[in-house]
């Protein structure tokens, strides 16, 4: 009989394993959706870990399976009989894991809208989280799009949460490099209710292909822009702890001065303290439309969505939070409500 992993304890494993190191091992057929496990199975799966560190461990099971619970494992039923094609990884032999698509609309069950954008966000970027609830992340290829999770949505429709992940979707931006990245698009693309400026759709981590003057102030043949509006000639960056070298920061903003570029940058300190993020959004946002029928959030409302998403995005949670046990919502002062 199969297992298959899912909710919290997938998206636990695509955090702890990246990509470039298990592979491709997608399972490319149907799998069925087991009946359940018997309780010495139960036990004895709840006592292996996968790579999994956090208890219980979550498994999918049918809707018509006898559930029985033991202590370590959680069970979830699906109306699906099989999972469809390209939805699964193989871990082993017979053990699967739901993929980031899967996950994504899973996990809608139990976490806000925000909560949503913010997770589409990293399966949709180039980054992870750490696997603990602390703050920092990590590189790796890119999980999945907002294509391909809507794509997923028609291969398991008419299950929970599919309608909900098809309105949030729109919302959500594939290409963020750091959850910092992902805390500025929000900030200035989220509509209004939710507290953003409703800009215009920007591109992350845009290219720009540079030409022969600006290659020789550059030093190389194109530059990335974190987030931009090519049409505009607009752009924005998050300067973070990775921008260890003034003079080629400069030439990078040299070079796309040439290019008819103008880029608004955002360091730590600003991005941290939100009367200075303010005013950076407020020049953006005089250069940059908003989509139309929107306009832009009142000031309680766009600092309330800046606290969320420095929450959300776990800023300012420290290692003692991992190794002693602190409460999550004590950090910073703040509730964390993803």
């Amino acid at each position: 009989m199969s297992v298959i992993i899912s909710h919290n304890s997938a998206l636990e494993y695509l955090r702890s394993i990246p990509p470039q190191i298990r592979g491709d091992n997608t399972a490319h057929r149907a799998i069925e959706t087991p009946r359940g496990l018997a309780r010495g199975e139960l036990f004895s799966f709840g006592s292996r870990s996968f790579g999994l560190r956090q208890q219980p461990i979550h498994l999918l099971t049918s809707r018509d399976s006898t559930q029985v619970r033991s202590k370590g494992v959680v069970p979830h039923q699906t109306s699906l009989e099989e999972i469809p094609p390209g939805l699964l990884l193989e871990v082993e032999d017979g053990v699967y894991v739901c993929g980031p698509e899967l996950v994504f609309i899973q996990l809608l069950s139990s976490i806000t809208d925000l909560g949503a954008i913010v997770l589409g966000y990293e399966l949709c970027g180039t980054y992870s989280h750490f696997a603990p609830l602390v703050s920092g992340f990590y590189d790796r290829p890119q999980l999945t799009t907002g294509q391909r999770i809507l794509s997923a949505t028609d291969l398991v429709r008419g299950t929970r949460n599919v309608k909900r992940a098809r309105r949030l979707l729109p919302l959500i931006l594939d290409g963020s490099a750091s959850p910092m990245e992902t805390v500025t698009s929000n900030i200035l693309f989220l509509p209004e209710q939710l507290g953003g400026n409703s800009l215009v759709m920007p591109i992350l981590n845009c290219e720009v292909e540079l030409d022969d003057v600006a290659r020789k102030i550059a030093g190389t043949r194109t530059c990335v822009i974190d987030g931009a509006w090519k049409e505009l000639h607009k752009g924005f960056e998050y300067n973070g702890s990775d921008h260890t070298d003034p003079m080629k920061d400069r030439n990078r903003l040299e070079a796309l001065a040439h290019m008819g570029y103008s880029i608004y940058t955002i360091d730590a300190a600003r991005m941290m303290y939100y009367p200075e993020l303010r005013k950076v959004v407020d020049l953006i946002c005089s250069d940059v439309p908003l989509r139309r029928g929107y306009s832009r959030p009142t000031d309680d409302e766009m600092r309330r969505l800046h606290r969320r998403l420095l929450a959300a995005t776990r800023c300012g949670l420290g290692l003692d939070a991992a190794l002693f046990g602190l409460p999550v919502h004590g950090i910073m002062g703040i509730r964390i409500h993803i």
